[in-house]
């Protein structure tokens, strides 16, 4: 993303419970959906050019090894990272929303995150913490 904005990346790996005889399976297929939380637009009226960050969504999918790709099926995705002083919304803090869906999930799980600038967050760290508040 080459937009005079600061960016991170989240990738990650999603893999199954442990089976006989595997250590896990890899969740391929899996939909994640990246948006921006709360879904409003961001303005950078001070980046040259002056950027305006519309909330649609970012389609993602996980490979057959379970590995976070982006809509061109490259590994992991770059956004704007959540910390860049330029971005304004309304002077109110934004995060990133994660939304997994798949056959294999019986209800779509969500979690939002923050994504410093010039950092990688792990997918698979927010699922952990969002699945465990579910078992709460």
């Amino acid at each position: 993303m080459h937009i005079g904005i600061a960016t991170g990346k989240v990738a990650g790996r999603l893999v199954g419970p442990a089976m006989p005889g595997r250590v896990g399976f890899p969740l391929a297929g899996l939909r994640v959906t990246l948006t921006i939380d709360p879904a409003q637009m961001l303005r950078a009226p001070r980046a040259t050019p002056p950027v305006l960050v519309l909330p649609d969504p970012i389609n993602c999918t996980t490979d057959a090894t379970g590995l976070l790709l982006d809509e061109h099926g490259n590994p992991g995705v770059e956004l704007i990272a959540t910390d860049v002083p330029e971005l304004e919304l309304d002077d109110e803090p934004w995060s990133w929303r994660a939304t997994i869906t798949a056959p294999v999930i019986s209800r779509p799980i969500s979690w939002t995150f923050e994504l410093p600038a010039g950092t990688v967050v792990d997918l698979s760290t927010g699922l952990l913490a969002a699945l465990q508040s579910l078992a709460d």
